[in-house]
């Protein structure tokens, strides 16, 4: 290499930033995921058009965060499954998103649902609590209580929109399918709400001062036990 070059390689050097590792703080990462969540942030959706663009804006912000997360921070097989859960969000999200009948639909059908927020909201933190006792548990029954419950989670928010009306509760029960249906399909298949399987599992209670937010960060750390 010439002297010329060496200059150049050195010139070009002081212009590019330094790498930096990625800041793997699992408190944001709760927040974000929190937000990107049916209800998981707070008793209200967006319920105007001009609501949902805001919230479809800050959406593909929070989704590229939790994935540049899980990328960096979460190893193994748990990677793969996290990333299917925030693939499902992302698809879901994506439907309302765009001028289409899925957007115009949620927005018909919003407003009923916010009226019952809290209780959507509740869904989602018992079940973040319940998953938080689960990671507390014997590796080899961890993803087994941690997949019965979410059954549980599922009837939680599908019975809490059928207060509204059937049309309220099929879009509640499209939105939590198109986040939980692949891991139910995949690592859940043997541990069904009500099956034998979760019947011959220990009961378990919800922690009672959770630490998270946000119901993805606890099931990540379920998760890791496929690792080993």
């Amino acid at each position: 290499m010439n002297g010329f070059v060496l200059i150049v390689v050195a010139g070009l050097a002081t212009l590019l930033p330094e790498a930096r590792a990625f800041d793997c703080n699992v408190t944001r990462f709760d927040e974000v995921a929190a937000r990107a969540t049916f209800y998981g942030a707070g008793s209200t959706e967006a319920q105007s058009d001009q609501a949902l663009i805001a919230r479809c804006q800050a959406f593909d912000k929070d989704i590229a965060y939790l994935q540049e997360y899980t990328q960096n921070c979460i190893q193994g097989l748990a990677n793969g499954m996290v990333k299917l859960v925030l693939e499902g969000a992302s698809n879901d999200m994506a439907t309302r998103c765009v001028e289409s009948p899925t957007r115009a639909n949620y927005l018909r059908l919003v407003p009923c649902l916010n009226k019952h927020g809290n209780e959507f909201h509740k869904c989602n933190m018992n079940l973040a609590a319940v998953l938080e006792s689960a990671s507390a548990k014997p590796k080899k029954i961890r993803v087994g209580l941690s997949c019965c419950y979410m059954g549980n989670f599922v009837d939680c928010v599908t019975r809490t929109a059928k207060k509204c009306g059937p049309d309220h509760q099929q879009i509640a029960s499209d939105i939590i399918n198109n986040y939980a249906a692949d891991l139910l399909s995949t690592v859940c298949v043997k541990w069904k709400a009500n099956s034998k399987a979760c019947r011959e599992l220990p009961r378990i209670s919800p922690a009672p001062n959770p630490k998270y937010k946000s119901l993805i960060t606890p099931l990540a750390n379920v998760l890791l036990s496929l690792n080993h």
